[in-house]
């Protein structure tokens, strides 16, 4: 049923945009859902739904750009080939963690561990925990920060409130309080607007992925109904937000960077913004946005222009940026508290497109290189598929072992959830970060599970 859906919607968008690319665009998004489990435990949708997102990065003009007429800065070169690539790349990585989770989920084992972590905390705890650590996230990662020694298994560890959002969500969604899960959400994406980079995303990409848990694991068809209702108000208010985001990002970044005192309270940042929003919702500026939220989230035109030059204008480089990689995710810092700081991604952008980009320079902000467009200038076609695979086969045997051996319920939905959506939830991550992140998440997530557990009475005496 799924295919005939998605046969339909690729037909109808081949029509009106004269090329088949959509239809084998949706073709392989079929292809994702069949391959990645996310049927087995709670959030564990969040892998299909993660690996569908960079999808939608990679193809979403094709299907925009027809619908509104709208046309967006990657049509000026040859997109075409890069979104094939693209693809092949979904198909590659969806793939190898199929085989990495089929290999470690023959592993399971018939006896759940003795401690149970879930059976000590209650549901308003978590609630109280998560609004806390929403309202005080700036104060704690200017800590994390501060301790450069600490930075990644700190970050690491605090990425867990991803899974910690979940369970929240999903439990007035099991209750079927929706006026709360918008209530949360609400301040969620919020508070996260007072951030400098566009953290409400994931607030949104939970909310989405409970929503979507619920629909799979209910059998009621009013249950069912509601949820697509909510889905489909998620969807509207997620297209303002980022609209409104695109909106304002630079005149708020201006604020933070040059007029900020660095004592302003959340509430004062929230009035700000608002303020902002304001006035570019009364500006010229506001009309041209709807071309500038298209071309944020399809931002393939420099790695379009890596896929003309690379290796006609620059060489491959026969591995050495996935090397060079592995070596930097090698040195943990507090090991080698003299390891060099990673030079800005506008860096490879300027090699390898040929463009000058901001960025590099002290800037908070530079233009990503994904690590598919690094697999490409390192490889090329079809070798570069290669080491996707194998990540995905790496990520796929971590999920196994994660889903096998962690059978405390809070706590392998937490993990589940962080793991899933720092490793797979952006396209134009590069291969540093994206390794780094896994590697540092699943190492530092699960010492401090295991710590947790050396704190955790037994089951048997957890439930007496």
């Amino acid at each position: 049923m799924l295919l005939l859906i998605l046969t339909f919607i690729g037909l109808f968008f081949t029509a009106i945009g004269e090329s088949f690319l959509p239809l084998v665009s949706v073709w392989v998004l079929g292809l994702i859902w069949i391959l990645l489990p996310y049927r087995d435990s709670p959030g564990l949708i969040v892998v299909p739904l993660s690996v569908s997102f960079q999808w939608l990065q990679i193809t979403f003009g094709i299907f925009y750009v027809p619908l509104t007429g709208i046309q967006l800065r990657p049509m000026e070169v040859d997109y075409v080939s890069f979104v094939g690539i693209g693809l092949a790349s979904m198909v590659a990585l969806a793939s190898g963690i199929n085989q990495g989770y089929r290999v470690t989920a023959r592993w399971a084992r018939s006896e759940q561990p003795h401690r149970a972590l879930h059976s000590m905390i209650s549901f308003r705890f978590l609630l109280y925990f998560n609004l806390i650590l929403l309202y005080f996230k700036e104060d704690i990662l200017s800590i994390i920060w501060m301790i450069p020694a600490l930075t990644q298994p700190l970050y690491a560890i605090f990425n867990l409130k991803i899974g910690v959002l979940f369970l929240v969500v999903f439990g007035f969604i099991y209750q079927q309080k929706y006026g709360w899960v918008w209530v949360v959400v609400g301040l969620e994406v919020g508070l996260n607007f007072t951030g400098y980079f566009a953290d409400f995303r994931i607030s949104l990409m939970v909310f989405f992925v409970a929503l979507l848990d619920s629909y799979v694991r209910s059998k009621s068809s009013y249950i069912h109904k509601r949820i697509l209702l909510h889905l489909s108000i998620l969807l509207l208010f997620t297209a303002i937000a980022g609209t409104v985001w695109t909106g304002i990002k630079s005149d708020w970044r201006t604020f933070l960077d040059y007029q900020a005192t660095g004592q302003e309270t959340q509430l004062d940042k929230l009035s700000m913004v608002a303020d902002i929003i304001e006035k570019w919702r009364n500006s010229p500026k506001s009309k041209g946005t709807g071309t500038a939220f298209g071309n944020r989230i399809w931002d393939i035109y420099h790695a379009s222009l890596v896929i003309q030059r690379v290796p006609d204008v620059v060489p491959h480089e026969d591995g050495a940026l996935l090397m060079g990689a592995i070596r930097h995710i090698l040195m943990p810092r507090f090991l080698f508290p003299d390891k060099p700081v990673l030079l800005s991604e506008s860096y490879k952008v300027r090699k390898y497109a040929g463009v000058m980009v901001a960025g590099g320079e002290g800037n908070k902000t530079n233009h990503s290189f994904s690590y598919i467009t690094e697999s490409y200038v390192d490889f090329g076609m079809p070798l570069m598929l290669v080491p996707i695979f194998a990540f995905g086969m790496l990520f796929g045997a971590a999920l196994g072992m994660i889903q096998s051996y962690i059978s405390d319920y809070y706590f392998k939905i937490i993990f589940i959830l962080a793991l899933s959506w720092t490793s797979l939830g952006r396209f134009e991550t590069s291969w540093t970060k994206l390794l780094g992140m896994f590697g540092t998440m699943l190492i530092y997530a699960l010492i401090f599970y295991f710590f947790l557990r050396l704190f955790t009475p037994s089951r048997q005496k957890a439930l007496s």
